[in-house]
C-alpha cells in the first residue's frame, strides 16, 4: 500500500501522482477551483524561476564556448606563423647529373 506524502516531501504538483479522495482538504464544489488555481499558479512561478536560471546558465556556457573557439583560432594562427618561419628562405640548389 502506498504511503501518503507529507507536506515537506511534496516539491511540486508534478510529484503528486495520486491523492486519495478522502484524504484531501479540497472542498467539494466550485470552490475547489480556487485551490487548483493556487497550486497551479505556484507551480507556474516555480517553473518560471527555473527557466530563468537555465537561461542564465545557457548564456554563461555560450560565452565560455566563444572564448574557447577564439583561443583555438589564436593558437592555430600562431602555429601557422611558426611553421612558415621554420621553412628555409633559400631553396636548395639543384644540380643535374648526366651518366
Amino acid at each position: 500500500m502506498a504511503t501518503i506524502k507529507t507536506i515537506s516531501a511534496i516539491k511540486s504538483a508534478r510529484s503528486l501522482k495520486r491523492i486519495p479522495r478522502s484524504k484531501t482538504a479540497k472542498p467539494i464544489g466550485t470552490s475547489g477551483n480556487y485551490l487548483n488555481l493556487y497550486v497551479l499558479t505556484t507551480e507556474k512561478e516555480r517553473l518560471e524561476k527555473e527557466l530563468a536560471a537555465v537561461e542564465r546558465r545557457r548564456h554563461e556556457i555560450i560565452k565560455q564556448l566563444e572564448n574557447v573557439i577564439k583561443e583555438i583560432e589564436d593558437i592555430t594562427k600562431k602555429h601557422i606563423k611558426e611553421t612558415e618561419k621554420k621553412q628555409p628562405e633559400k631553396l636548395f640548389k639543384t644540380v643535374s647529373v648526366n651518366y
